[in-house]
This record gives C-alpha cells, structure tokens and sequence, in this order.
C-alpha cells in the first residue's frame, strides 16, 4: 500500500511521495503504476485546468474478473490529514472531456469539471466507480454535452454510485445520458445545482438500465422541467426508482409512458412543504399510469394523516392495456394478517369508473401465508377469471359515496383468505381496459377484524404505525391503508 501525493501548488520534486513531493495533477499520479491498495490523496485546495482529455482508470483494480478493493481517490486537509472536499480538476476546451474509463475506483470531495462531455465507464466492461461529496459539472454550453453513464458498447454493464453529490450543466439541452450498456446506477443524497437546469435530466437510449434515486434535491427544476425523457425511442428496457426527493413545482416526473418492459416509479417526494400527497406515488409503465389523486377519492377512504380529505390511486391505461391478458398494475398493497387455519378472511378493495367495469377488466390478484383451505405452500389467489370463461361485471357497490369526477359507477373486488397461521400478505389491482381510468381506494377493507397485540406496519413515506395507533373500527370489519 503506497500513499500517492497530489497538490497544485506543490514545489518539490513532483513525484508524489510526500506532500512537498506531491504531483501537481491527477493525470500523473494516474500515469504511474497502481496497485488496489493505494491511496492517491488529494489536498482539498488543489486546483488544476488542462486544455486536453483528462482520463482516469484503474486497470488493476477489476471488478468484472476479481472482486478488489477500489483505488481511493480522496481530497484532504493536509495540515490535519481529515477528508476534506474542495478539490477541483478541470479539462478545458470544447473538445475534451473527462473520461473514468475502467477499474474499480472510489473519489471523494472532487469536483470535476469538463467544458465537453464527462464519461464514466465509456469503454470497459465492470467497471464500479463511486463519487462520494463530489460534484460532477459540464461548463460548456453546448447542447449535445451530457454526463454520460454506461459503455458505448451495447455488451458492457457498469455500476455507478453518487452518494451526497452534485449534478451541474450548462445548457438546458444536457442531462444525464445512459448510453447503450446495462447500468446500475445509485444516487443517494445530492442535487442537481443551478443555475442552468436541464429540460430532460435522464435520457435512457441503452437496454437495462437500473436506476435508483433517493434524496435529491430537484426543486430547481419546476414547470417545463422533466426527469425522465420517455421519446419512444430512448426509453427501452430501463427501471428507474425515485424515492424520497425534493422536487420543484410543476415538475414532471415523465413526460410519456416508457416502452416496454420500462418503467419509473417515484415514492414519497413532495414539493417544498407541502403535504399533499400528489407526489407521494407515481408509478408509469408502457400501460399507462398509477399515481395519488388527491381531487377524486372515495369518502371515509384512505387518508395520509395530514390532509383533511382521504385520497385514492388513479389507474389510467392507454391504448397498450388488453382485457384479461395485458393490465397495467399498482404498486402493492401490503399488510398483516392472523391465522388460525380456520378463520376465512374477506379482504375488498372499492373502486369507481366512468362505467361498468367487469373481471377481465379489473381484478386483484393476492400473495400471502398458506392457504388452509387448500393446503397449498402459499397462496396466491385472483378474481381474474381463467381464460375462455365469459366475463362478469365486478360487484356493485351500493354504499360507498364519491368525491370527484368519473366516478359515478361504483363497484368493488374482494377475496377470501384462510391463513394457517399469521404473516404479511400483498394484494395489487389491475386494470386491463385499454383507456380507461379507474379510481381505487387503496385502503383494504378486511372482515373479520385483524386481532393483533401490536404488531407494527412500515408505511412508506408514513413510518412505523402500530395497530394500536389506528382509530377503532366496528366489530364487523376491520380497515388499513398500506402501499409501497
């Protein structure tokens, strides 16, 4: 293990054995010979400009072939020898960019700058890279710049990590651009900073792309601005997952349903402080479209604890959906149940439409414990009927009052359950006519009552809820709201 130097405003002998001796660039404290072990630290008041490519990778640290340890990359005080961000290496010139080739490599406190394009994992098949306290920035204005992730290759799949770390482009036309490999990409913490926000911040042209995006700052980018590009060509293949972020009013989230098998969800973000659940769950597809709807709802129905009015999930397919064999579904709704292997549990889910809807058009379809009943490993149950079976209409509900548009023929779908002993369960609803919107209150009617001693539920976006914290029910049935 060797400890390599790097600082701008070194004087010594520039060979990066010591701080005197420090290398006054990254480029040659990479151009020597680097073994997994190595620390290359970086003193946090470096500051270099080159007019040229600036390429960084790590050939010996592979971990396609051979799990390793990465090469560090660190910014440091280097009076107290703490990890300190600051550092700032840039390639001028609108012809160069900054390339992270190969390798398996781990930078922290740099920010990198490219008056062209910046690419991690352009070339190699494995590479893992990860930027932590870094911010990646495009200071060119060009509007085919981007901060491309992945391999030009189409055979190639990389893992690209940002924890607390910063986006910044220079014209509204860049963004985020996942070339043709399959990616694993994480951004945990972080913003995209300002003053230059990009139209579309994620353009997916490659197939396989997994992304997951937690606790970023958006809300620079309002009214006009997208996340995901969704063109019907660039978007293939691709899962993209945002969860917890901040974003700016008027935000869109996607612009267009994906290609199939695409998908984005988003959970749990929200605009400044407000507390309507608009944002909380946006689930598009190439069927179309799950999100809260906080102006149609059934009364009585689910409610998030902070709005004085329940909301529901509106389902909206598009032309894609198919009765009985293609559906666009929800996100599940997942809860606990008892069991005795005697007790047979009804578990209903209302919802409304514009009109008759029947089972090949919605269903639910159930995963839980074994089934008592039928003495099966587990049971998975649906009111879809089998194939060649004629439809029915889905039960009508001739209780339950609305709230909103569209929503004037009410019906509901249940199951029946008997648990052989107790243990969670989901249930997600599907709606396979093609454009049709379908209001569904995600809250789960359950009779009989759910007796528990204080088991606890993670509500996303809620928290832990205790059944003892939930508001009584009558003695005929029991009540809850639980999705993820």
């Amino acid at each position: 293990m060797a400890d390599i130097f790097v600082n701008s405003a070194a004087v010594g002998a520039a060979n990066g054995t010591t701080k005197t001796d420090a290398y006054t660039t990254l480029a040659a404290a990479f151009a020597g010979a680097l073994t997994k072990d190595d620390f290359i630290k970086v003193a946090h008041t470096h500051s270099e400009s080159t007019a040229g490519v600036l390429t960084y990778g790590a050939n010996a640290q592979d971990p396609e072939t051979t799990p390793t340890e990465p090469l560090k990359i660190i910014s440091m005080d280097f009076g107290s020898d703490v990890a300190t961000a600051g550092a700032v290496v840039a390639a001028t010139g609108t012809t160069n960019d900054v390339v992270f080739s190969d390798g398996h490599m781990y930078f922290y406190g740099i920010t990198f700058k490219s008056q062209d394009d910046i690419f991690v994992g352009n070339t190699s098949n494995g590479i893992k890279v990860t930027f932590e306290e870094c911010t990646l920035e495009l200071t060119g204005v060009s509007s085919t710049d981007a901060i491309a992730l992945g391999s030009l290759s189409t055979n190639l799949a990389n893992e690209i990590t940002l924890i607390n770390s910063n986006l910044k482009f220079g014209n509204i036309a860049q963004g985020l651009s996942f070339t043709s490999s399959a990616v694993l990409f994480r951004w945990i913490g972080g913003a995209v900073s300002g003053p230059t926000y990009p139209d579309n911040l994620f353009e997916i042209v490659s197939r396989g792309v997994n992304a997951f995006v937690r606790g970023i700052d958006f809300s620079g980018m309002g009214s006009g601005k997208n996340l995901v590009l969704c063109d019907g060509v660039s978007s293939q293949h691709h899962w993209v997952h945002f969860e917890g972020c901040l974003l700016g009013a008027s935000l869109t989230i996607t612009n267009a349903d994906p290609i199939h098998p695409g998908r984005v969800f988003a959970s749990h973000c929200q605009v400044g402080t407000d507390a309507d659940p608009v944002f909380a769950m946006h689930y598009r597809t190439s069927v179309g479209l799950v999100e809260i709807d906080a102006a149609r709802y059934r009364d009585g129905g689910a409610s998030d604890g902070e709005r004085a009015t329940p909301y529901s999930w509106s389902m909206t397919s598009n032309a894609g959906a198919f009765e009985l064999y293609h559906p666009l579904y929800s996100p599940p709704i997942c809860g606990w149940l008892d069991g005795d292997g005697s007790t047979a549990y009804t578990l209903r889910v209302y919802v409304a439409s514009g009109g008759t809807l029947q089972d090949d058009e919605a269903w639910v379809e159930f995963l839980g414990q074994n089934d008592g009943a039928t003495n099966s490993l587990y049971a998975r149950k649906t009111t879809r009927p089998a194939p060649l079976v004629a439809p029915a209409d889905l039960t009508t509900d001739g209780v339950s009052t609305y709230t909103g548009a569209d929503v004037g023929t009410k019906q509901y779908v249940e199951v029946t359950y008997t648990p052989d002993k107790p243990g969670p369960f989901q249930l997600r609803v599907a709606l396979a006519k093609p454009s049709e919107r379908m209001t569904v209150d995600p809250l789960v009617y359950i009779s009989p009552v759910v007796e528990t001693n204080e088991r606890a539920y993670l509500i996303p976006g809620l928290g832990f809820i205790h059944e003892g914290d939930l508001p009584a029910v009558a003695a005929s049935g029991g009540s809850f709201a639980l999705w993820e």
